[in-house]
């Protein structure tokens, strides 16, 4: 945008670029009485989230899962597609891998049972994002080129991500800078690193680059002010 705004302007237009606003967003919000149910149907099972999935996403997170379970087999994967009208795709797929699932959109709860929730509801990545130990990044493996980092960040949940992050360049070049995110590649990758023990340590460290990061939000304010002045 600063590079056709200067051919526009002239090369010598006072155009600067103060980074990504959306680190500087507020949390997203949550129903605390949704939030306090889904805790107490999960009780003590780890449970990790892969969020915004395409259907490529779906694919290595059920494979990870698959492998998962066999170290836990109490683990919980919560797939939350970023179209849930593709919820019975994602069923099938669930069966396919030989794997039991409950679904949101059904009014079902992630039952003791089932080792997927699938989560096809719109809105309400708040809530799983609070409840999840980890959360795979969707459309960053494919050409989507990947999602929002941040919501993930601002609510402390450890993140990874695949190779493929040219939406949001810059804000995940910040964090693996930073060893902020877990950079994976496949689903045995995803695997290994949902059960490393330095997660918690990833996400603390993810949170200090996006308090850094939000000074876009500041700069670009004291820049408008500095207008409204003149």
């Amino acid at each position: 945008t600063a590079s056709h705004l200067r051919s526009l302007m002239g090369d010598d237009s006072p155009v600067e670029v103060a980074g990504s606003l959306k680190a500087a967003a507020a949390p997203l919000a949550v129903d605390d009485a949704e939030l306090a149910a889904i805790k107490a149907a999960i009780d003590a099972r780890p449970v990790w989230l892969a969020a915004s999935t395409h259907p490529g996403d779906e694919v290595l997170a059920l494979t990870a899962h698959k492998v998962l379970l066999t170290i836990r087999p109490d683990a919980l994967l919560i797939l939350a597609p970023r179209d849930p009208v593709r919820a019975s795709d994602i069923a099938e797929a669930v069966a396919r891998q030989n794997m039991t699932a409950t679904q949101r959109g059904a009014g079902e709860a992630p039952e003791p049972g089932c080792g997927v929730y699938i989560a096809d509801t719109f809105g309400e990545l708040g809530l799983w994002y609070r409840v999840a130990d980890a959360a795979l990044i969707g459309g960053t493996f494919n050409a989507v080129e990947g999602h929002n980092p941040w919501e993930a960040v601002a609510l402390g949940c450890p993140m990874l991500a695949g190779p493929r992050t040219a939406n949001f360049a810059s804000d995940f070049s910040m964090l693996a800078s930073n060893d902020a995110v877990a950079q994976v590649t496949d689903a045995a990758s995803i695997a290994t690193a949902l059960q490393d023990p330095d997660l918690a340590l990833m996400a603390r460290r993810a949170t200090k680059v996006r308090e850094a990061a939000s000074d876009g939000l500041r700069q670009t304010t004291e820049a408008l002010i500095q207008l409204l002045d003149r």
